[in-house]
């Protein structure tokens, strides 16, 4: 009876098995234990993808070459107002012209810089160039991953809203200019500004706003390489 006893004792701390008594046994699941193998992108379609960060990397960026254009032609005008304030003139100088000719000389040195910069931007986009090569060194590696491409194209869609975003703003801009050319026009016709100088700025900045909105109506290389990644054509007909 003791041995039964303490054979009975054992048993409920769990050391020896109960006959009769089923024991739970944990065993994974075969949902678990089976991997799913990664969803691979077709090479075809991978190649779609490369074809469009080159476009959106290499082409030309209209908005940002128009951008480059209007800072240019304006900085034109800024040095023709700046040397036309400053030309020491018959009754002398005026505290007025000076100031008005050394801000007019200044914002022609910053335009020109600026457009030299747009103007290297619209050739050569770092942004897109850097999302190609880590793009290609990733198609080095193997085969592409489906996770990858769609992460790349999360990335060629900001950078075409970013596209997008610029040209709006160059197209306000453009209306900005053909308000100030009409006021402009209104004064010198009222001669409150010289004849002069208030004809060649109102049409200078007509001009810089005929410029600025062509920007609107022109998309950027991102949006380009975009729509045609997104589209039927093959990237041999781009």
């Amino acid at each position: 009876m003791k041995g039964r006893a303490a054979l009975l004792a054992l048993a409920g701390l769990g050391a020896l098995p109960v006959p009769g008594v089923a024991q739970a046994v944990e065993t994974p699941e075969a949902s678990e234990t089976a991997a799913e193998p990664p969803s691979l992108v077709p090479e075809a379609q991978a190649h779609r993808m490369e074809a469009a960060l080159a476009r959106a990397t290499y082409r030309l960026d209209p908005p940002q070459l128009l951008a480059g254009e209007r800072s240019l032609l304006t900085a034109v005008y800024e040095t023709y107002c700046a040397v036309d304030l400053l030309l020491p003139r018959e009754e002398g100088y005026r505290t007025v012209d000076v100031v008005l000719g050394v801000g007019c000389a200044l914002g022609a040195t910053a335009l020109y810089v600026a457009s030299v910069r747009r103007f290297r931007k619209a050739r050569d986009a770092p942004d897109a160039m850097a999302l190609l090569r880590s793009y290609q060194a990733t198609l080095r590696e193997g085969p592409l991953l489906a996770s990858l491409l769609r992460t790349t194209e999360v990335e060629l869609r900001e950078l075409a809203h970013r596209g997008r975003r610029r040209r709006l703003i160059e197209g306000a801009f453009g209306v900005a200019n053909f308000i100030a050319s009409a006021t402009l026009a209104g004064l010198t016709a009222r001669e409150r500004i010289d004849r002069s100088v208030g004809v060649v700025v109102a049409t200078g900045t007509a001009s810089i706003g005929v410029i600025s909105l062509a920007a609107w109506f022109t998309r950027s290389s991102a949006e380009q390489a975009l729509s045609l990644y997104e589209g039927p054509l093959a990237p041999e007909a781009w």
